[in-house]
């Protein structure tokens, strides 16, 4: 696991040069993460329904279990895996009332590769929305470094 940025260095010897360094290439490290997931969401929602895509996005929490386990060290506990299966199935729940209104009378044909390509794009981004929330953690472990 690596070190946080801003602690490789004591604050009397950060500059503000310094400074303006590690807040880019936190910035940078995290748009690398967060960009493409976000842009990978959203080119998804015009061509599949708005159902299918918040079901998909929901197994973020799943990611972020998963990536804090392996980048963290934190442990799976049962608690955390019911917490996580009780949010999807909440999500589940909600979604699964008008789902059926969306697939054949918003006028999109069903294609099924087609579709099943843009609700990888929705699961690559839920994954790296799940990679985004652990390294946001490594980079800024608390508000008091910034």
């Amino acid at each position: 696991s690596r070190e946080p940025v801003y602690s490789n260095l004591s604050p009397e010897v950060i500059t503000p040069v310094d400074r303006a360094r590690q807040a880019l290439g936190t910035a940078l490290r995290l748009c690398a993460l967060i960009v493409p997931g976000s842009t990978l969401f959203n080119a998804s929602l015009v061509h599949v329904s708005v159902t299918a895509v918040t079901l998909v996005s929901s197994s973020s929490s799943m990611w972020t279990l998963l990536f804090s386990a392996v980048k963290l060290g934190e442990e799976i506990t049962i608690a955390k895996v019911a917490a996580v299966f009780v949010t999807t199935l909440g999500i589940f729940c909600i979604v699964s009332e008008g789902g059926s209104r969306n697939s054949e009378h918003d006028g999109r044909r069903s294609h099924f590769w087609l579709n099943a390509s843009y609700l990888t794009m929705v699961a690559v981004s839920a994954m790296l929305y799940g990679l985004y929330s652990v390294q946001l953690k490594i980079e800024i472990p608390n508000e008091r470094i910034l």
